[in-house]
């Protein structure tokens, strides 16, 4: 197998990127200023800057720590959504503006983010309801929200104390005050506070009405059908999240949308060197748009993220069609088949990575995935035969990671740098991108169907199909930005 050089030093990066955003800041300014005034300019824009990206950190990482499974996408935009009155503050004539949030999102998608807002609270509320207990929004938010915090602790307190009563009258008396501040609408005074829903900004009013039907859940046995209806009501009538959709889009307008990088030139010359490499040094043809939809599928994560216009995107993915996938799927297996047979001359399925998404933790990880299933599934065929046991097969290393991988659990890539020395790199299993899941996931099944029938093998195989539909349908969606089932057995796959 080939090997690859590990990207080290991620803070250069990271600083790279800080340099690039502070200058975005400070450009563009028509006055001529004094070189002292530039150092205090600088001074007082590194300040503010460094302030707002502690308050994002803080949250970023305290949604993080509470919710390990959401993914970066998921984290990233809720706390954007918490913020955002601390982010795109009013003036006083009522309007806001992006200067501050473009620091952090250089596009922003509405739709995606009130859907990811959406995964967010549909996972506090099942969090809560499941493990009967209330996690605490309001102990993991910016200070700088303070009137929220208070709030949001107030409900939060009524919801535990009716989780937490086996007393009826309390319950209901609690209840009560849920109702009326949610289908009543009333200003209450609680705890020497006195305050409305409505005194929330739209993403708290949005999290404390999770709170809210969590405590209608766990009232159910001592309030009625129609207060509880009304509560489910009222709380999914979704006017908050259109208040919160209507703000993004007036903040999407004032940023000049573009793609951190010349997103189109570095996937054109991706796929040339992709060609060329195939046809020169492999001898292998493929129809370029079937290159180009591998290429892009491999890079979907990138494609479909804040750093890529959506102009970009859509000129780059075109149109989703099932026969696509067919073809990809296919010229997958066709490389792996030549990777397999030409050991020492194989194209790794990681170069397929433009370099400004691999350098990127994101990317790396990707990188390790794709470099860990190929060599694990290219040792697994070379340590197994037609006469292979379960037992030989199952006990096999590299089964045994090839397994770990369909099940979804965290592996260890272990291989040697450029300098021969032995390293070892865990990989989240849940960060992995679902367009390197799909190639994963059909070198799998490939890999599975060329080994010898063993005992449970339609299990594994039945597992691995139902991964491989899992990313086809992710596949689908980012570029149609729909919902629509598809079915692996419409696709191709080599027995």
């Amino acid at each position: 197998m080939k090997k690859f050089k590990l990207i080290k030093n991620r803070r250069v990066v990271a600083l790279s990127l800080a340099a690039t955003v502070f200058t975005s800041m400070i450009s563009g300014c028509s006055k001529k200023i004094e070189s002292d005034e530039i150092e205090q300019t600088e001074l007082v824009a590194i300040t503010q800057y460094d302030e707002e990206k502690k308050e994002v950190d803080f949250v970023i990482g305290n949604i993080s720590a509470l919710f390990p499974k959401l993914s970066d996408e998921t984290i990233s935009n809720t706390s954007l959504i918490l913020l955002l009155d601390y982010l795109a503050k009013e003036d006083e004539n009522g309007k806001i503006s992006a200067d501050v949030i473009s620091n952090f999102k250089n596009i922003i998608d509405s739709d995606n983010m009130i859907n990811e807002f959406n995964a967010f609270l549909g996972t506090l509320e099942n969090a809560m309801i499941s493990e009967k207990r209330v996690i605490p929004i309001s102990s993991y938010i910016s200070n700088k929200l303070d009137n929220d915090k208070k709030i949001l602790s107030i409900v939060e307190n009524i919801t535990s104390n009716i989780i937490k009563s086996s007393n009826s009258e309390q319950v209901v008396s609690e209840f009560a005050k849920i109702y009326d501040l949610f289908v009543e609408e009333k200003k209450m005074k609680i705890d020497g506070i006195e305050f409305e829903i409505r005194d929330l900004g739209y993403g708290f009013r949005a999290v404390a009405q999770a709170y809210a039907r969590t405590s209608a859940y766990y009232s159910k046995n001592y309030i009625t059908d129609e207060q509880y209806k009304k509560i489910d009501d009222r709380t999914n009538d979704q006017n908050n999240k259109a208040q919160l959709k209507t703000k993004l889009e007036v903040l999407s307008n004032q940023i000049f949308e573009q793609s951190e990088i010349d997103v189109i030139s570095a996937l054109n010359s991706k796929y040339s060197s992709v060609d060329r490499f195939l046809k020169e040094r492999l001898n292998i043809s493929l129809e370029i748009e079937t290159e180009k939809n591998l290429i892009n599928y491999a890079n979907l994560k990138y494609l479909a993220s804040d750093k890529v216009s959506t102009k970009d995107k859509r000129e780059l993915l075109g149109k989703y069609e099932d026969f696509n996938i067919n073809e990809v799927m296919l010229a997958i297996d066709t490389l792996f088949a030549y990777n397999y047979k030409n050991q020492e001359n194989a194209m790794l399925f990681s170069d397929l990575l433009i370099n400004d998404y691999a350098k990127t933790e994101n990317g790396l990880i990707d990188v390790m995935a794709l470099n860990f299933v190929q060599y694990n599934a290219i040792m697994l065929l070379n340590s197994t035969n037609i006469n292979s046991t379960f037992d030989e097969i199952f006990n096999n290393p590299y089964f045994q990671n090839i397994y770990k991988y369909i099940i979804w659990k965290d592996v260890t890539y272990e291989y040697y740098d450029e300098n021969n020395n032995s390293v070892k790199f865990n990989i989240p299993w849940q960060e992995i991108s679902d367009g390197v899941h799909f190639i994963d996931d059909t070198i799998i099944l490939y890999t599975l169907n060329k080994l010898p029938n063993f005992d449970y093998k339609n299990s594994y195989l039945n597992q691995a199909e139902s991964n491989l539909n899992s990313t086809i349908q992710y596949i689908q969606n980012t570029i149609n930005n729909e919902c629509k089932k598809v079915d692996t057995g419409d696709f191709v796959k080599v027995k």
